[in-house]
């Protein structure tokens, strides 16, 4: 009885063949994995920190282009000037200039509770006289859309890299 129970159980053959085919699949798969991750969250951060530092820039030449007219008190202005920013810039979801005193220049776009960039302007280049403050939030749309477009990518071009070692390994063999 002992002896038929043995000779049904199968038993797993180790080959050295076999071990080098399953870690010639498997490692590479897992690198592949890891270095996916990797490039992805490298790609998140560069494209991020390029988008803020667009918008910081955005931000910055408009409160130039505003600056003259908040010195002078030039509200109207300051408000066309917001008015066709916040409708002609792409992404600008809410756009708020504000005087000395607290009180709403122009308010534009939707409410949100996002951060802002912010950005104060002053009577001279001392900083000392506060003559207003710009806040805008811009979508972050077009940035999420770069990371998972190359992120994409790089799981396309791991697959068939994927792809080509296993037919390799086929051909091979």
């Amino acid at each position: 009885m002992a002896n038929i129970l043995e000779k049904l159980i199968i038993k797993p053959q180790r080959s050295l063949s076999g071990l080098f085919s399953v870690y010639s699949v498997v490692v590479p798969i897992v690198l592949g994995i890891v270095m996916t991750c990797l490039t992805g969250f490298a790609v998140y951060w560069v494209s991020d920190h390029a988008f803020n530092q667009a918008h910081q820039n955005w931000v910055d030449m408009f409160t130039e282009n505003i600056r003259q007219d908040m010195v002078k008190g030039n509200h109207s202005e300051v408000f066309r000037k917001c008015k066709k920013f916040a409708n002609e810039a792409d992404g600008v979801v809410h756009l708020v200039i504000k005087d000395s005193f607290g009180k709403d220049v122009c308010n534009e776009g939707l409410l949100s509770t996002s951060p802002h960039l912010i950005k104060k302007i002053y009577f001279d280049s001392s900083g000392s006289e506060l003559v207003g403050e710009v806040e805008v939030l811009l979508e972050q749309k077009s940035r999420n859309k770069i990371v998972m477009i190359t992120l994409g990518f790089l799981l396309f071009g791991f697959s068939l890299l994927t792809v080509l070692i296993k037919t390799s390994q086929i051909n091979y063999q």
